[in-house]
């Protein structure tokens, strides 16, 4: 399965020599049928974290939001 990632996403993943951003994590998990996706940037605390869950990975993807909201 392939998950199609639009331009600023692309670029959030993007290694910036330098920047921040160059130091990221990415956890993707299913579990009994869901999906949980979680992207952080340094210092990866809780105002730098996003979340999404979902039935499938896209739908996990497209759920992501901060987890500080």
């Amino acid at each position: 399965m392939y998950a199609k990632m639009e331009g600023s996403e692309q670029e959030a993943l993007r290694d910036h020599e330098g920047d921040v951003t160059s130091d990221f994590r990415l956890s993707v998990q299913k579990q009994d049928g869901a999906w949980d996706v979680t992207m952080s940037v340094a210092p990866h605390d809780e105002l730098n974290t996003s979340r999404g869950t979902g039935p499938t990975f896209n739908d996990a993807w497209d759920n992501m939001a901060p987890l500080w909201t």
